[in-house]
């Protein structure tokens, strides 16, 4: 019998073995059969040798079976265990470690559809427990707005809950030099060139499939070039290119530039650098020398992944796995960075943390949890696919994600906007408490009530003579002519007959204080509130019952989140 067959007959033996005390011959034919098709050819050879060595193994002791088998085929003694994982796919060729980034622009603070990127990315990191960068791309001097070096970090800890594992900045020296020693690399080794070419004398060439001028130049010449750079060519005078395929179908694939000089004055770092990496040509650079893994960006970047690409094989380096997700349109959203910036100079929007701008600064202050969005981010998932989010589907969706983490923490209180006053005749005196949290804190809002009570004038104008009504958690009451006249305490009268529950604040300034509410068009309401609501601590999510839940902005200021 052929060696390999007679080997395979008896690992499948010990692992069965090592498994169950005795061995089944039918699962070792057929994982033998698995492993050797054509041995079907000779089952009656095979049946007879796999009864020797089934007494074989059954004579062994298990620590024997073990091994045995870690002698001849130790892989098969380690269990493969299937997780089956809650929220995304798996990643495509994920190994021990998984590094992720995601790359802003320092044009200003994170919006609603970097939380959507922002979301997987974290949700991945923590799936496969790996490591996330925040990388800061402002190697365009012209786009650097300085106070998003401190917003965009405080954005994206917020969001992922303080999982940024290592924060960089493109500007920073050791960054800036490590881009100079890899083109200076490039040139040397001829896989980049300096290009003095006029723009569209180069286009003209390359649209024809012809190399231009510049390319065929010695490396000492192009070395020369690459030291004017620094002091006397000008802006538009010289840039780097990759040297590619000038015949590629694709013309975004043919020498494209890693490198040009852009003499402004950079918000950061001044006037210290003039020569400028371009984005696919950092971006392959960071993305190899901080071990990506995976690097999931929208579809649109496809052909910057190829360039990236071709860059990190020349340089003998493995390339990030591409994952592409489409374009979410919020529709209804204006996610202009430059146009919301604009309009927070001419004093329309109060600032990034506006109660009416998408701006993750603003959902935080709005009362938003960061885990609701990546909630919404893992829900949308990975897609290739673009798709369109009205604004009411977004905020349905939020709301829903968002109400499941604070409604089990929200304590309850009574707010009167438009408050009007009843007397409920015959009311007798009570002091009582109300539950702060319905499931989770019994009691602790204490009220002395009477006869006279602030409610809703909304309320007030819909109750209907002979209606039962019930003060919540107080008592229950009906209208009569013009009067409100008591008829009981206990819930259980009101509970089969009863028209509605209303809230309520007792009408005695000792045990009521104003608040202010922020809505969503940036207005703001007076109220009448339960003294107890002094005490919140600024950030503290709570509900105003039948109205809705709402932030701590400051002592006796809150700002609506939604219903």
């Amino acid at each position: 019998m052929d060696k390999k067959l007679k080997n395979s007959l008896m690992k499948f033996a010990l692992q069965n073995g090592v498994k169950f005390d005795t061995v089944s011959a039918g699962a070792v034919i057929s994982k033998v059969i698995g492993e050797h098709p054509k041995a079907k050819e000779h089952m009656k050879e095979i049946s007879a040798e796999l009864q020797k060595i089934i007494k074989e193994v059954n004579a062994m002791d298990k620590d024997d079976r073990i091994s045995h088998l870690k002698e001849l085929a130790p892989e098969l003694l380690e269990e493969k265990v299937f997780v089956k994982r809650e929220g995304l796919k798996d990643l495509p060729n994920a190994g021990n470690k998984v590094v992720l980034r995601i790359a802003p622009s320092p044009s200003g603070p994170l919006h609603i559809g970097h939380s959507y990127i922002a979301g997987l990315n974290y949700q991945y990191k923590t799936q496969y427990k790996g490591k996330f960068i925040l990388r800061i791309e402002d190697t365009n001097p012209d786009n650097v707005d300085k106070d998003a070096y401190k917003m965009i970090p405080e954005d994206l800890n917020w969001m992922t809950d303080n999982g940024v594992d290592e924060i960089v900045i493109q500007s920073d020296d050791d960054r800036m030099e490590t881009y100079y020693e890899y083109a200076l690399k490039l040139i040397e080794e001829e896989h980049a060139y300096v290009c003095t070419c006029e723009t569209e004398v180069f286009r003209g060439k390359l649209s024809k499939m012809s190399p231009c001028d510049c390319r065929n130049l010695s490396v000492r010449e192009h070395l020369q070039r690459w030291k004017k750079m620094f002091k006397e060519y000008d802006d538009g005078d010289a840039v780097v290119r990759f040297k590619s395929d000038v015949s590629h179908p694709n013309p975004a694939m043919r020498d494209f530039p890693l490198l040009r000089i852009n003499t402004s004055e950079h918000p950061r770092v001044g006037l210290k650098y003039r020569v400028w990496p371009l984005m696919n040509f950092s971006v392959a650079i960071d993305d190899m020398e901080m071990g990506i893994t995976h690097a999931i960006r929208g579809k649109d970047h496809a052909d910057n992944a190829k360039r990236q690409e071709m860059i990190h094989n020349v340089l003998k380096s493995d390339t990030p796995v591409p994952i592409s997700v489409g374009r979410i349109n919020f529709e209804g959203f204006d996610l202009s960075t430059t146009e919301t910036k604009a309009q927070i100079k001419q004093m329309k929007y109060t600032g990034w943390d506006d109660i009416r701008i998408p701006f993750l600064r603003a959902m935080k202050r709005k009362g938003y949890q960061a885990g609701a969005l990546r909630k919404f981010a893992v829900s949308m998932g990975i897609t290739a696919t673009d798709k369109t989010v009205g604004k009411e589907e977004f905020l349905k969706s939020l709301n829903f994600f968002n109400k499941e983490i604070i409604d089990p923490v929200s304590n309850r209180y009574f707010a009167i906007r438009d408050p009007a006053v009843i007397t409920v005749k015959n009311a007798p005196k009570l002091d009582f408490e109300q539950d702060l949290h319905p499931d989770k804190i019994k009691g602790g809002r204490k009220f002395s009530t009477h006869e006279n009570f602030y409610i809703e004038r909304e309320d007030l104008e819909n109750i209907k003579p002979n209606e039962l009504i019930r003060l919540m958690g107080c008592l229950n009451f009906i209208k009569k002519g013009k009067n409100f006249e008591f008829v009981s305490k206990e819930y259980g009268a009101f509970k089969d007959v009863g028209k509605k529950q209303i809230h309520w604040l007792p009408q005695d300034q000792k045990q009521i204080i104003k608040i202010n509410i922020k809505l969503d068009d940036n207005s703001d309401i007076e109220a009448y509130a339960e003294k107890a609501v002094e005490d919140i601590k600024k950030d503290t999510m709570i509900q105003f019952e039948r109205f809705g839940f709402c932030r701590c902005d400051s002592k006796n200021s809150f700002w609506f989140t939604h219903r």
